[in-house]
């Protein structure tokens, strides 16, 4: 398991940050205390991100979006020395964005931003915080193979939840790196798989037999993360929790 350690790295960091080409960069910052600079973070945003955000209902889910993607375009801005407000997003297959070479994905849930960026190698990153979720047999019917509703059957209790959630974020993860989001079919790379040895087959159904090394890690207490990254990335990725 990949351990995210808070580093040295201040907020808004500085114009040396070195950008992630030998090795991939996870980002992770608490979005409660990112709201002390919450103007700073809003003034980069396009007016297509701030339309966007006007139709989230929620105030706190608006909030999240408004910060998260301020924190990217500074974060972006710092790699490539230039002013975040003036990023503009280059999309690929499926759909999926990048900014001059460096790819990236973010996710933003429960107050916490993570973030993965690498030059010229995709990758894929996703988190949740660790609770009981309600129906989760039937998201699993909608998202998971039988075997992995099977698997999922065979753990009882409340680890049922916490399982769930660490194998929902392993796929998520892969499957933005692919692009293509929960939409895209993950059955191609699954195989029978011994729920007495549950841990092992969430790396090995996500993590063997094609190009992508999954890294599970804890961006906070009672959060589950992983990150997907490419195998022609020229290292493990270094992970970053910016003092505020």
């Amino acid at each position: 398991m990949l351990v995210l350690e808070p580093t040295g790295v201040s907020f808004p960091p500085s114009r040396n940050l070195v950008p992630p080409v030998l090795e991939p960069q996870i980002w992770c910052a608490d979005l409660h205390e990112a709201a002390r600079h919450g103007g700073f973070l809003k003034a980069s945003l396009s007016a297509e991100e701030i339309a966007r955000a006007s139709r989230f209902h929620r105030p706190q889910d608006r909030e999240e979006y408004e910060l998260s993607r301020g924190l990217l375009r500074h974060l972006l801005g710092t790699y490539l020395g230039l002013e975040a407000a003036h990023l503009e997003f280059e999309y690929g297959f499926r759909g999926k964005p990048r900014v001059a070479g460096i790819e990236f994905s973010i996710s933003h849930a429960a107050g916490l931003f993570t973030g993965v960026f690498a030059a010229g190698v995709e990758v894929g990153i996703d988190h949740e915080r660790v609770r009981e979720v309600e129906g989760w047999d039937q998201i699993a019917q909608s998202y998971f193979s039988e075997r992995e509703q099977r698997q999922l059957a065979a753990v009882e209790g409340a680890e049922r939840e916490r399982w769930f959630l660490r194998y929902w974020v392993r796929r998520e993860a892969y499957a933005k790196a692919g692009g293509g989001g929960l939409a895209w079919n993950l059955d191609s790379q699954e195989r029978e798989l011994d729920p007495a040895q549950f841990d092992r087959a969430l790396e090995a159904a996500l993590g063997s037999g094609h190009q992508w090394t999954l890294y599970e890690f804890v961006p906070a207490a009672d959060f589950a993360g992983a990150v997907a990254i490419h195998k022609a990335a020229a290292g493990p990725p270094r992970a970053f929790c910016p003092r505020w």
